[in-house]
């Protein structure tokens, strides 16, 4: 699974972490965000197939540095 993101400010430094849940199996990831011209890019992520099972997952993106933080809401994503 890849996924992509972004926060809507413009900061030096920022992490992002994508969290994919399914029932009380929960799969993350961390990478640091890249500051562009008008938002912090959350792209980038990548889930291995063979990480996740079939079925519907939960997916969030959160964005946490030293002055803001925020997460996206969560979207339903089907693995086949």
């Amino acid at each position: 699974m890849e996924v992509g993101a972004y926060a809507a400010v413009v900061e030096n430094t920022g992490q992002c972490t994508l969290t994919l849940t399914k029932g009380t199996t929960v799969r993350s990831q961390t990478l640091d965000a890249l500051s562009d011209v008008s938002t912090m890019s959350c792209g980038g992520f990548l889930i291995p197939g063979s990480d996740l099972s079939t079925g519907t997952w939960s997916a969030i993106v959160t964005y946490v540095s030293e002055r803001s933080s925020g997460q996206s809401d969560p979207i339903e994503v089907t693995v086949p």
